[in-house]
């Protein structure tokens, strides 16, 4: 995957990281995430960075679920994603501000700029703690800048590991099976057939 700027740092792009900055707590207790994606592999890729830097998560398929679930628990942040159709975001957005949500509030999306832009100054106008947007696809590293400058958990010093099943599993990697021949050495027998395995990335 290859990492996407997030945002500019110049301008007011610049003052808002500058006040993130300023405002980042050092958690109390273990922080805790919830994390709203149609998608649960990247639920599940969130989660395993989220967990390698000591913050708790939950996940959710969609915005209905998160906001039943603030009547029990309230997140330290929330990974807010934004799908093709926007409304659903934008509906969870204002009741988080309704709500008196005091937590930060992370976009994300494969959507344009404009549409992350637009989402975002929503939850502005509703006084939310909106962090600057991610751009899908993103890399380990964008997620850790982002806990490093809120000063949330302990982020490793290493991309987090995801394990060979899971990956297999949700399509990040293909593995095949390929005949390769060999022949036996010193001798005029036919080739023999020894099997070559191989690894290759996917699109995330």
């Amino acid at each position: 995957m290859t990492a996407i700027p997030a945002t500019s740092t110049s301008g007011a792009a610049g003052a808002a990281g500058a006040k993130l900055a300023a405002a980042g707590k050092a958690g109390t207790g273990v922080p805790l995430c919830f994390v709203v994606d149609g998608d649960g592999s990247i639920r599940h890729f969130l989660s395993l960075i989220l967990h390698g830097a000591g913050i708790d998560t939950e996940e959710f398929a969609e915005g209905k679920a998160l906001l039943a679930a603030l009547d029990r628990r309230t997140p330290d942040i929330i990974f807010l994603n934004i799908p093709l159709e926007s409304a659903e975001a934008i509906e969870s957005v204002v009741a988080l501000g309704k709500r008196g949500y005091s937590g930060y509030v992370q976009l994300m999306s494969s959507r344009g700029s404009a549409v992350l832009g637009h989402v975002k100054s929503i939850g502005d106008q509703h006084r939310l703690l909106m962090v600057p947007s991610l751009k899908k696809p993103f890399e380990t590293g964008a997620v850790l800048k982002i806990l490093q400058i809120l000063k949330f958990g302990q982020p490793p010093s290493v991309p987090a590991r995801v394990d060979l099943s899971d990956a297999l599993s949700n399509g990040w990697i293909e593995f095949w099976y390929q005949p390769r021949s060999t022949c036996a050495r010193n001798s005029w027998s036919a080739p023999r057939h020894s099997p070559a395995f191989g690894i290759r990335k996917t699109a995330f």
